[in-house]
């Protein structure tokens, strides 16, 4: 719990900071180890503001930093490199009230509606592109929440090789 408050104020410092790239440096995140803990410290590079990443609409960027056991996800410019472009996003359309179908049962459904949607966006079929897709759903909390109610699966695309992207993939039949 230490290392995510750490964390967070860093990136909150970060994101507060003049990240217009004149000074060549990206924002950086120090975790330290809790007290009485062995003395380790790790520094990973975090750039981007810190979102909530239920509230994507197609066209985002963003990266995610893992912390710890702990997830950041950072909204980024398009322009510049990403991890993870959104191009979809859906409602599930169970109602109110219905229970949680549980992640593997959400999944398969973002997966299928997010497959049948990449082709329009990217401007190739899937199979033939370098790019995959990823899924987020919601968690069971926020499905069952009684103000929540949260339906929202989002797709995006992300590089099969692991490189990160630069720009949209709108169209760009890769």
């Amino acid at each position: 719990m230490c290392a995510l408050v750490t964390a967070l104020a860093f990136v909150s410092a970060a994101a507060c900071s003049d990240d217009t790239g004149t000074t060549g440096a990206a924002p950086s995140t120090t975790v330290a180890a809790p007290l009485g803990a062995t003395s380790t410290t790790t520094t990973i590079a975090i750039t981007g503001d810190p979102v909530n990443q239920f509230t994507f609409v197609p066209g985002d960027c963003f990266n995610r930093y893992e912390v710890g056991t702990d997830v950041i996800t950072t909204k980024v410019p398009c322009e510049g490199p990403h991890q993870r472009e959104v191009y979809s996003t859906v409602n599930h359309p169970a109602p109110f009230g219905e229970p949680w179908p549980g992640d593997e049962a959400l999944q398969r459904y973002g997966s299928r509606l997010c497959y049948q949607s990449f082709e329009t966006f990217v401007g190739v079929i899937y199979e033939l592109s370098e790019l995959g897709i990823g899924v987020l759903t919601p968690p069971r909390v926020n499905w069952e929440d009684a103000r929540a109610r949260y339906r929202g699966i989002t797709c995006y695309l992300t590089r099969n090789d692991s490189r990160l992207l630069v720009g949209s993939m709108r169209g760009k039949a890769v």
